[in-house]
């Protein structure tokens, strides 16, 4: 939702058909949890998550090379580089404001900066309960906890949307004037 968000509040468009540009936010703002991938094939589903695919430094490097692929056919790298990388601290903004109740506490924010561990004293979101054994992690995604914790973020995330959507459909005063009204 957050990833949404993001291209709503930008108004750009990166294909023609939106529900393109849609599918493509949502996956560039989960990419982060690819972090699961390497501890599930090791048994250790939470082994390398919230490391350094959750960090500022993930963020401008995905950013640069969605912007290098503009760049290349259109000769446009900022927007695409700006809109990839906002899309993507989505998740490490809603993470860092969710309650965290399983090591490493907290994110590597500011890797390559630092190492250190970042977790907002003021949770806004629910945890994600999950298993430690890639034997019954997905399973264990399965269960009403979770879902109140979709639910949660779903109430907090579409109020946002609905917002942008009425300001951006506001005419501005210059348009007013030009069509005489």
């Amino acid at each position: 939702m957050a990833g949404f968000v993001v291209g709503e509040a930008a108004g750009l468009r990166l294909a023609k058909r939106s529900w393109i540009s849609i599918i493509g936010l949502v996956l560039i703002a989960n990419l982060p949890d690819a972090d699961y991938l390497p501890g599930y094939l090791v048994g250790r589903p939470n082994a390398y998550h919230h490391y350094a695919l959750h960090s500022i430094g993930a963020a401008v490097g995905v950013g640069a090379v969605i912007g290098m692929f503009y760049w290349l056919r259109f000769r446009r790298f900022l927007p695409y580089f700006a809109l990839t990388a906002a899309t993507y601290s989505t998740h490490l903004l809603l993470d860092y404001l969710a309650v965290d109740t399983s090591e490493p506490f907290g994110l590597q924010l500011f890797w390559p900066l630092t190492t250190r561990f970042f977790v907002s004293p003021f949770p806004v979101f629910l945890d994600i309960a999950k298993s430690q054994s890639s034997e019954t992690f997905v399973a264990s995604l399965l269960i009403w906890h979770n879902l109140r914790s979709i639910l949660w973020e779903l109430v907090v995330m579409v109020p946002v949307i609905f917002a942008l959507r009425f300001f951006r459909r506001k005419p501005h005063l210059d348009e007013l004037s030009e069509n005489g009204s």
